[in-house]
């Protein structure tokens, strides 16, 4: 008997929930604006949508944890060939 009233009470649940998403749905389509692309523009100007592809930065992470997971010395020899690199530059 207790089991039959739950169900009717989950079944009743149910129907609510149904027919509230049924309304926002109905108010959404009758609320509907036309699709106007906006541009996000962060707080230095520059475009918020436009980054670094997910595979780009897959590999450029993998390269940073190698360099770390490296041993000591094959570390400092990266950071004196940055700092030679950056001297040639300039």
């Amino acid at each position: 008997m207790a089991l039959q009233q739950q169900l009717d009470r989950f079944k009743k649940q149910q129907e609510k929930c149904q027919s509230t998403l049924s309304s926002i749905a109905a108010s959404k389509v009758g609320n509907k604006k036309p699709n106007t692309p906006v541009a996000a523009v962060s707080t230095n100007g520059r475009n918020v949508t436009t980054g670094i592809k997910f595979s780009k930065d897959t590999e450029r992470l993998q390269h940073i944890n190698s360099i770390r997971k490296a041993p000591v010395g094959a570390q400092m020899k990266r950071v004196i060939d940055l700092l030679l690199e950056v001297i040639v530059v300039f």
